[in-house]
């Protein structure tokens, strides 16, 4: 959460959500911890959240650009309670953004259908994509067999053909770094995206000599 401070007042105008802790992927370096990761969040608890925090928001006039951020787990295993959400909140907001983290892997024309067309400039992707095709599976592997990066490529493509906003950020390591030129050439030439953002992964116990 962002706290912004103008006087007296203290307001939050920037909301972290997490609908569920479970995952279509097994990444070598998930952070939730195994007996956890098929947790599912309290649906009545986070409406009540966001009531607060939109009502807030309200009660001080806030006339700047607040934000709901989705992250998980893979947040399109609940996305039915993602598209209730993002649609109450960019309706009530017409400044407002709507971020959702994913592996990108279940996006699908269908699911993107329910929300209202009008507010899909603000409804953002951020996916993870760590490298080239064996660089990316390596590290993220779906949990069905099939290939995750296929699968990622697939739903940013969906999104770029419908004109909604997509960003690419990725999980930069040892292992990731040493084909980052070829991934950036593929990001250019293949995706015609031109804008990357790096999550670092340092390992403290065998760090890069």
């Amino acid at each position: 959460m962002n706290l912004i401070a103008e006087g007296d007042m203290t307001m939050i105008s920037r909301l972290y959500l997490m609908p569920t802790h479970n995952c279509n992927c097994e990444c070598t370096y998930c952070y939730i911890p195994d007996n956890e990761r098929n947790k599912k969040s309290d649906h009545s608890y986070l409406r009540s959240v966001v009531k607060d925090f939109m009502d807030n928001l309200e009660k001080y006039n806030y006339n700047q650009k607040p934000e709901i951020r989705f992250i998980g787990g893979e947040p399109y295993l609940d996305i039915n309670f993602i598209i209730e959400i993002s649609n109450l909140f960019l309706e009530r907001f017409k400044k407002g953004k709507i971020i959702i983290n994913t592996n990108g892997t279940l996006i699908s024309k269908e699911k993107l259908e329910s929300i209202n067309y009008k507010n899909r400039e603000r409804f953002i992707h951020i996916i993870s994509l760590d490298g080239i095709e064996e660089v990316h599976n390596e590290r993220r592997i779906s949990k069905n067999g099939q290939n995750s990066f296929n699968q990622t490529v697939g739903g940013i493509n969906l999104l770029k053909s419908i004109n909604m906003p997509v960003y690419i950020n990725m999980v930069l390591d040892e292992f990731s770094i040493a084909r980052l030129n070829d991934f950036m050439v593929y990001l250019k030439s293949e995706l015609r995206i031109n804008e990357l953002s790096v999550s670092l992964l340092y390992d403290l116990v065998n760090p890069i000599s």
